[in-house]
């Protein structure tokens, strides 16, 4: 069967996931005391490498010519200007790490001022963090190669050269959907110039991972989340009612750290009740995707779709009898 960039992010979702339960025995006889066996998710690995010239990081895929553009704009209701309102996923499959953006961007969107330098000359200085063991281009969270490693920062410089083709698909007029597979949306200039941030971090978390190929089939948040913060993260699932995720999320929401939740499958979202599912379908609540956990109270989540501007609502609020019935994960800081 041939899916589309989307569906195969789902497929991949659900296969890291299935990887994860093979693991969980290695994990557990290795895990310190408080480690969670069930947050150790695999990232698959993608066919491309990136190479370093002249100091500067190239991603394996075709990639168009260098856009320009203010590296961050403060734009009207923006709360900074990396505002979590600037992010919209493109057509590859890195909700997650979108997701997982968008998070950061809500909850201390000074520690990504701070992760970027405008280096004057058209490239870009992120940093990020991946474990000790793992170098550019090979960062990874597999339990059984050094999940228990200590995270460490990794300077990453990039250019504004964004893919036209990943994966296949050639996207360089927009997919079907009119989407490039890059990340986009922002706010912009007087001169009509978008802001650079989302492209330009999601572009250097693609050269850490080896390339948009490895990012854009499927991921955790929880290792987005540690890329971006350099603190640790778990990503758990629950059981129906999930008593222990629900003061988990309150508490992220009071503590200002950010988190994330994921949906169920598109199957088990199919079998809930009709109210559900027209919810669901209203708010484009779909299977196998992460969203941003934007505030969580005794009541429900309002939580943030990463497709942005795309989705027909941007910011559902989801009660907690419709987040038990949808969503089957979350992400959270330690």
């Amino acid at each position: 069967m041939k899916f589309s960039t989307r569906e195969k992010e789902k497929e991949a979702h659900k296969a890291s996931f299935a990887q994860q339960k093979k693991n969980e025995e290695t994990s557990a006889s290795l895990a310190p005391p408080d480690f969670n066996p069930q947050a150790s998710p695999v990232q698959a690995k993608g066919k491309g490498k990136v190479k370093e010239k002249d100091g500067v990081w190239q991603v394996p895929e075709k990639t168009g010519k260098a856009e320009k553009g203010p590296l961050a704009i403060k734009g009207r209701g923006d709360k900074s200007a990396m505002d979590a309102s600037d992010v919209n996923q493109g057509s590859i499959g890195d909700c997650y790490f979108l997701a997982s953006l968008a998070a950061v961007a809500y909850t201390n969107p000074g520690l990504l001022e701070k992760a970027i330098t405008d280096n004057k000359n058209g490239t870009y200085t992120v940093t990020l963090y991946s474990r000790k063991r793992d170098g550019i281009g090979q960062a990874s969270s597999d339990s059984s190669t050094g999940i228990f490693s200590k995270l460490v920062a990794r300077t990453i410089t990039v250019d504004a050269a964004l893919p036209t083709s990943v994966d296949g698909i050639d996207s360089a007029n927009a997919d079907a959907e009119g989407l490039l597979p890059h990340a986009t949306g922002g706010d912009k200039n007087k001169a009509g110039e978008t802001e650079l941030w989302v492209k330009i971090i999601e572009k250097a978390y693609a050269v850490l991972n080896g390339g948009y190929d490895n990012i854009g089939n499927g991921g955790f948040s929880e290792n987005a989340l540690e890329a971006l913060t350099g603190k640790q993260f778990s990503e758990n699932t629950f059981s129906r009612g999930g008593g222990s995720v629900k003061k988990r999320l309150i508490k992220s929401t009071k503590e200002g750290t950010p988190a994330t939740v994921s949906t169920k499958s598109d199957g088990d979202i199919e079998d809930q009740a009709d109210d559900v599912k027209a919810y669901a379908e209203k708010n484009d609540i779909v299977g196998g995707h992460a969203y941003t956990v934007l505030k969580a109270d005794e009541s429900g989540l309002l939580i943030r779709n990463p497709w942005g501007q795309n989705a027909s609502n941007t910011t559902p609020f989801v009660t907690w009898a419709q987040f038990s019935a949808l969503f089957d994960q979350y992400a959270y800081q330690r």
